[in-house]
């Protein structure tokens, strides 16, 4: 049995999210995975600069990682070093 290597760059951690969101569609349906379109048009940005993000020609700003990180539930520390366990810490008064 082969190990699966864990992402070794932002972009690789990314990348590995979208593939694994689940979300529901317009008729309720649950789905697993996202297009580099539908994350973009989630955050009101353009195809490019995902594709740019998962390619690691450039990392996301501030803002945007703090986005993706409540989006994706994983902390800023798993996308940018990948060295945490991969779930974000709840906020106060949040359940798990």
């Amino acid at each position: 049995m082969t190990d699966n290597p864990q992402p070794k760059t932002p972009g690789q951690r990314i990348r590995k999210l979208r593939f694994e969101h689940e979300w529901l569609d317009a008729k309720g349906k649950s789905i697993k995975g996202m297009s580099q379109e539908q994350l973009a048009e989630e955050f009101g940005l353009h195809r490019y600069t995902v594709i740019g993000w998962e390619k690691d020609r450039w990392l996301p700003g501030w803002a945007n990682l703090g986005q993706l990180a409540d989006y994706f539930k994983v902390s800023v520390q798993y996308l940018l070093y990948g060295d945490d366990s991969h779930t974000q810490v709840p906020k106060s008064g949040e359940s798990r």
